[in-house]
């Protein structure tokens, strides 16, 4: 990481940027090609922060507009992600050896933050739009080593290897892939492509099914707790470059 470069931190919905904002101490600032930007130091290190959008276009996109800034030194994908198996608990912050594009089969290995404190790294975390919920499917990937799974890292590993550009991602569980109150609440369009609730869709969803009440909260109690440790874990490793 160059010295007197940037780190940018990329999150997917809202509430992952929001605990980056509060975990690193981030303030409101400009905009990024029409995205609004929070910026600050940690540990001495200049840092950006700003929502990408849930999948793979959105945060190429993202990614790309971010690299073209020419200041940007190291990115970094903060967010949640399913587990898949029994590997990492709920709320745990993982550190793949290995990010594979579902789409195209690319394998993108992270970049260590700092360049003496290599973080030990363990599985695949696999990058797709598709949700994946059938069960044969899931033992399938995790008979390949794939861990977990998110719709975002991969891509911006792309556009980052393509820019010459350094990466990493920190991310916490927040579900198990194939829970069925998360595939409801895909399937039922609850969320919005930039991450965001879709209200009126979670209105219609629990008039006809009030007694998935308790399944949303939880997913969002889970979903709040695995994003904290997801900035807690991109702050430390900014921390601990310098």
């Amino acid at each position: 990481m160059r010295a007197d470069g940037t780190v940018a931190m990329l999150a997917p919905m809202p509430l992952e940027l929001r605990a980056v904002v509060r975990a690193g101490r981030l303030r409101g600032g400009d905009e990024v090609a029409g995205r609004r930007a929070h910026h600050g130091a940690i540990g001495g290190v200049a840092v950006v922060a700003l929502a990408c959008g849930m999948g793979t276009a959105g945060s190429e996109r993202a990614a790309a507009d971010v690299v073209a800034r020419g200041d940007i030194s190291h990115v970094v994908v903060v967010g949640v992600a399913g587990a898949v198996g029994a590997h990492h608990p709920l709320g745990e912050a993982f550190h793949p050896e290995v990010v594979a594009d579902a789409r195209t089969g690319s394998r993108y290995r992270p970049h260590a933050l700092g360049p003496d404190r290599p973080t030990p790294r363990s599985g695949t975390l696999l990058t797709g739009d598709d949700f994946i919920t059938d069960p044969d499917h899931l033992d399938a990937l995790a008979r390949e080593g794939v861990t977990a799974l998110d719709m975002e890292t991969a891509a911006v590993a792309a556009i980052c290897e393509g820019a010459g550009v350094p990466w990493s991602v920190a991310r916490a569980i927040s579900d198990v892939a194939g829970d069925q109150a998360v595939v409801a609440a895909m399937e039922q369009g609850l969320a919005r492509p930039d991450g965001t609730p879709d209200v009126g869709a979670a209105a219609r969803y629990l008039a006809r099914s009030p007694w998935r009440v308790g399944s949303l909260v939880r997913l969002a109690r889970q979903a709040q707790a695995a994003a904290r440790a997801a900035a807690r874990e991109a702050v430390r490793a900014v921390e601990s470059s310098t």
